[in-house]
């Protein structure tokens, strides 16, 4: 690409970045932790001596989409939305070949912040990430929530799978668009207010792709029954009701029945956008957890 269409795409990346991160209720402050591995761009808000607890989005989005979370969370706890390797955020690190590069990342900005431990939220793909870095430095993380986790617990339906490689194969906003509302559950209220906050969601992953293009990364799998059981720190499992990677009912009954500390929560009208479409729901769940001791 040459230079002067690089500079339009990170120009019209920033704009749809700005114009999501003016929906967060309070405004963050932009943190820059340095690494071996590079450089990690997160927003923080909340009282500098508060427990750590980092948001990871989804895969193609940053950690400004954690908008509607950041009022329930920012009283009680350091929140850092971080913008993951490979994620079309800010972000300037290599792209993770292996679960454990993820890990050795997560270490390192822990040590770089000061920090002994976080709790660590995944949302979809980051959920994956979040049980892998789990296994790999169970030390490192006080409390896990696997929220809508990619695989992890149930292979992805065909159906999801093929809608992905759909964005692959034709990278246009119309395509984004039309993947993600097929992964949504509107709620009944405050359509318009929904609506146009996933747009500007999906603004960010469209432009976040169109500026950094295609990144290949570890493909998201199943844990084995072994793995879910050495998973030893307090865990939340929250998927909506209607969630389209998978069916939920049995995947919450295999987290029960493998994860030895583990709480599951089924979202009424949700799916795969929960944080979007139920963010009272499912803020209350994240408060609650969190705020054991």
């Amino acid at each position: 690409m040459p230079s002067s269409s690089r500079s339009e795409a990170d120009r019209i990346f920033r704009v749809a970045y700005e114009t999501l991160l003016q929906t967060w209720p309070v405004p963050p402050e932009p943190v820059w932790v340095t690494s071996p591995s590079g450089r990690t761009h997160l927003l923080a808000a909340g009282p500098p001596d508060a427990p750590a607890v980092f948001l990871m989005p989804g895969l193609g989005t940053s950690g400004v989409a954690w908008t509607a979370q950041i009022a329930a969370l920012v009283d009680t706890h350091r929140v850092y939305a971080v913008d993951p390797p490979a994620n079309n955020g800010l972000t300037e690190v290599a792209t993770p070949q292996r679960f454990d590069d993820f890990a050795r990342w997560y270490v390192e900005m822990l040590d770089a912040l000061g920090l002994r431990q976080a709790d660590y939220v995944g949302m979809s793909y980051a959920g994956c990430v979040a049980a892998h870095v789990a296994l790999a430095v169970p030390e490192r993380i006080r409390r896990l929530v696997l929220m809508a986790p990619a695989a992890t617990l149930l292979p992805l339906k065909f159906g999801g799978v093929l809608k992905g490689l759909s964005i692959l194969a034709w990278p246009t906003r119309a395509r984004y668009a039309s993947v993600m509302r097929w992964m949504a559950f509107p709620p009944a209220e405050h359509r318009e207010a929904y609506d146009a906050l996933l747009d500007k969601v999906i603004d960010v992953t469209y432009a976040g792709r169109k500026r950094t293009g295609l990144s290949m990364i570890p493909t998201p799998r199943v844990l084995g029954d072994d793995e879910l059981r050495r998973i030893s720190m307090p865990t939340l499992v929250i998927l909506g009701d209607k969630e389209k990677q998978y069916d939920p009912t049995p995947a919450l009954a295999r987290a029960k029945s493998l994860i030895a500390d583990v709480r599951t929560v089924l979202i009424p009208d949700a799916s795969h956008d929960l944080m979007f479409g139920q963010p009272e729901r499912v803020n209350a769940a994240l408060k609650e957890f969190l705020a054991d001791p």
